[in-house]
């Protein structure tokens, strides 16, 4: 072995050992290496060969007993300076082996003391004055007969002692501003999160029903008391931005479906809402609800189906409320049944809930009440004009009955002052 060891300092700091390469002054050539290399094991015995030699670079110990001034050595790892290229590089990297895995690389700060905090860990990119700042990467290698590796973000997980903090750690993903003059068109950078896909080699080309993308979690985690809430949103703005939930374009099968869901509950369960934000000075945003086109021969288009919920043990169903909305001018209610190109147009059905033990429910169709001089609304049935045909009929049945047939009244309203109302 060779031993280069500077003796110890009883009042003073400990002598340094610098170990410095050669200066060069000739045009278009480097100062000289300084290679610290470990022997090798060159025993290539296939029981128990050689191993290589470790490489230690340990900073000094700290013995003080002052928290604040007394600390380990530092250890620099600097790349060399430049007056008009590049910076010097730093390259960490494990070895390679020609028949087995390459080494593994561990960045840690080590566990703390009693009484304090672990070390930070920082990837950081430099400042750039005139240009764009470093790219930070982190890529997993491409795997061959197997996956290519994972890529693991985890927060440890924390003891709430006493008096300390009761929330775990965040993981916050903030893609970078842009800052300019007034006449410059600025975009903030983007958050882009992508399932792996799939790739089919030469050999197999064609669709499989198995072969499918990765899906995309995001949920908050369970908990014995109420799981996190998740927010999608865009952000304030002059005019804020859309937020688009949209399954992919299917190819040769069925388009991905979407569904809003809220969970099962012992109690009352969550609600489900759709509401569009108020308008200080134009009109207010419209919902639409659009069931799927079908151009396919003797399809038919995709419904909508509007079912409130059901209830047992002596419950009342849920009610299917379709309000329009209030003004100066009440907003209309239409409801139309399809055209139809080459047969007869779309049925309206309008019918009272059927019962297994008491009375169907009622259709009632009425106007409302008013307190003013002018009239209440007028109620009209009216089947439309047919220019080369017969008009539509108006048909009204009362039900047959067992015990007794159902009646139809027919009356006209009464008037405290004028004349009533005739029947014509």
């Amino acid at each position: 072995s060779i031993v280069g060891m500077v003796g110890r300092a009883d009042t003073g700091d400990g002598g340094e050992i610098y170990l410095m390469a050669g200066e060069s002054t000739s045009k278009s050539a480097s100062g000289g290496k300084v290679s610290i290399i470990s022997g090798q094991g060159s025993s290539s015995g296939m029981s128990n060969g050689g191993n290589g030699g470790d490489m230690i670079i340990f900073a000094g110990q700290g013995r003080g007993s002052n928290r604040e001034a007394n600390s380990g050595g530092n250890v620099y790892i600097h790349g060399g300076d430049a007056d008009s290229g590049a910076g010097g590089f730093v390259e960490i990297q494990t070895g390679s082996s020609k028949t087995a895995s390459s080494g593994d690389m561990s960045l840690i700060t080590p566990d703390a003391g009693i009484s304090g905090v672990t070390g930070d860990v920082t990837v950081q990119s430099g400042h750039a004055t005139n240009g764009n700042s470093g790219v930070i990467s982190m890529i997993s290698g491409n795997g061959s007969n197997g996956a290519g590796g994972t890529i693991l973000l985890s927060v440890g997980s924390g003891h709430a002692g006493t008096g300390g903090p009761k929330k775990g750690g965040n993981i916050t993903l903030t893609a970078g501003s842009m800052v300019g003059s007034k006449i410059d068109i600025l975009e903030g950078g983007s958050i882009v999160l992508n399932s792996g896909g799939t790739e089919r080699n030469q050999f197999g080309t064609s669709y499989h029903k198995e072969e499918k993308s990765g899906a995309i979690l995001i949920s908050s985690l369970k908990t014995r008391g109420e799981s996190g809430k998740v927010f999608i949103n865009t952000g304030d703005a002059g005019k804020s931005g859309h937020v688009l939930l949209q399954s992919g374009d299917a190819v040769s099968g069925s388009s991905g479906g979407l569904s809003f869901n809220t969970g099962d509950a012992q109690e009352s369960t969550g609600d489900v809402r759709f509401e569009i934000g108020t308008s200080d000075f134009g009109h207010g945003g419209n919902i639409y609800m659009h069931s799927g086109n079908s151009f396919g021969n003797n399809m038919k288009g995709g419904e909508i189906k509007i079912n409130a919920g059901s209830t047992k043990v002596n419950g009342i169903g849920g009610s299917a409320l379709i309000n329009a909305g209030d003004g100066s001018k009440g907003g209309d209610i239409e409801i139309s049944a399809g055209k139809s190109s080459s047969t007869i147009g779309g049925n309206l059905h309008i019918s009272g809930g059927s019962s297994s033990s008491s009375s169907s429910g009622f259709v009632n169709i009425i106007t409302k009440s008013i307190n003013n001089a002018d009239r209440s609304g007028d109620i009209m049935a009216v089947t439309g004009k047919s220019i080369s045909g017969a008009a539509g009929d108006i048909n009204l049945s009362a039900g047959d009955g067992f015990r007794e047939g159902g009646r139809i009244n027919i009356n006209a309203g009464s008037s405290n002052t004028g004349k009533s109302g005739d029947i014509q």
